[in-house]
Parts: C-alpha cells; sequence; structure tokens
C-alpha cells in the first residue's frame, strides 16, 4: 500500500511539498504526468479543494458504466492540523492500495474515521522539520501507527458503507465535499450517473458530527 504526504509548517522555506513512503523513508513524488490512474487521482485529491476526505475504489477502465472492475482503492483526507516540531503545521495525506489491498485498507479508513483526533496527533507526532526536503517521518513510528489504527475495536460506527448498484458510484465508499456536491462531482465519469449525490456523500458540518 503506498501512503503519500503533502506536508507544510509555520516558517517553511520549501512549501508545501508531495512525498512518497518508500522503504528508506520519504522521497519526493511527482504524479501530474503519470499514466496510473490511481496516481492521477492523489495528485488531484492533493492539488484541489473539491472534497476534504474521499475514499472511493478505483475503475480499470474509465469508460465502463456497468459493472465496473476495480484496479486499486483511494483514500485521501485534507486539512489536518498539528505541531512539527514545535511548529503549527498543515498535512494531507492519501492511501492507495492495490486490488488485493482494498480490505486491509478498510480496516484503517474505518480506524482512521473512528477516532481521527489521535490518529492525527500520532502521525504529527512521527513527523519532525529537517532533512533534504524539509520535513521527515519516524517510518517506525509511523507503521505502528497504522497498524494499531487498521486493529481499533469498536462497537459501532457511525454509517453504513454500502453500495449503489453496479456503476461506478457503486465504488463511492465516502466523500466530505468543500463547497458543494455539484461542483465536487463534475470531474466524475460519466457525468450523468453522478448528478444524484451519493448517500456515502456528506458536507464538513455533517463529517464533524458524526466523526469528532
Amino acid at each position: 500500500m503506498d501512503v503519500y504526504f503533502y506536508c507544510n509548517y509555520a516558517n517553511s522555506k520549501r512549501g508545501f511539498l508531495l512525498t512518497k513512503l518508500c522503504a528508506d523513508g520519504l522521497e519526493t513524488a511527482s504524479l501530474f504526468n503519470s499514466e496510473d490512474k490511481g496516481e492521477l487521482m492523489v495528485d488531484k485529491f492533493f492539488s484541489y479543494d473539491a472534497f476534504k476526505l474521499l475514499w472511493m475504489d478505483i475503475t480499470e477502465d474509465n469508460s465502463v458504466v456497468f459493472k465496473p472492475e476495480v484496479s486499486k482503492s483511494f483514500f485521501g483526507i485534507r486539512g489536518l492540523t498539528g505541531t512539527i516540531s514545535d511548529r503549527n503545521g498543515y498535512l494531507n495525506i492519501a492511501f492507495l492500495a492495490e486490488k488485493d489491498e482494498s480490505e486491509a485498507l478498510e480496516y484503517l479508513v474505518r480506524g482512521i474515521l473512528y477516532d481521527l483526533k489521535s490518529f492525527t496527533d500520532k502521525v504529527f507526532s512521527a513527523l519532525s522539520v529537517g532533512g533534504e526536503l524539509g520535513y521527515e517521518l519516524d517510518t517506525g513510528n509511523f507503521e505502528a501507527i497504522i497498524d494499531y489504527t487498521a486493529n481499533i475495536s469498536y462497537d459501532d460506527f457511525p454509517i453504513e458503507i454500502k453500495s449503489e448498484g453496479n456503476t461506478p458510484r457503486s465504488l463511492f465508499k465516502l466523500g466530505v465535499y468543500v463547497n458543494s456536491w455539484e461542483s465536487a462531482s463534475q470531474d466524475f465519469e460519466p457525468n450523468w450517473i453522478w448528478k444524484l449525490k451519493p448517500k456515502q456523500a456528506m458536507d464538513e458540518n455533517t463529517f464533524r458530527n458524526l466523526f469528532r
């Protein structure tokens, strides 16, 4: 499962920098010209503020309208705030899972949302100012956070995650739009399928009331 960070902090000389977690730590990532649909979704999610949170599967082929085949699963959340080496920090984070990792991603996402504040605080505790990229990640700490979060046990979950038919809408698990559903969904294809807001799409106020 790939993890991407789009991070910045007060008085940073680098500004927001997109990085990817690799075996040796973080490395810069450039996804704009990628031919991978999952990476393009990460880039679009980080580059535009249409969604605060987006969790959905990705199809093999956008032209398939009925019974689309899943290739990858995506989860991203924007606008997390915390402290990085005593500086105010800002973070967008995204996970990109292969088809056979989608169940593992689901457990992780449910754990993240069940206690979002705790997850946010822990991730910021693994970040620090410094290094060639401007910020560094304690990978051992971060991996422990992910493992713990994916194994959180809870009695209930605020919403039911379920499919809606056999079109690309069935791949949409949860989305928190920033302005309106109409503007957030305009890049989804085919457009006519997304005219009606999915049950799992909500505004920020609704999201905050459900996931504190």
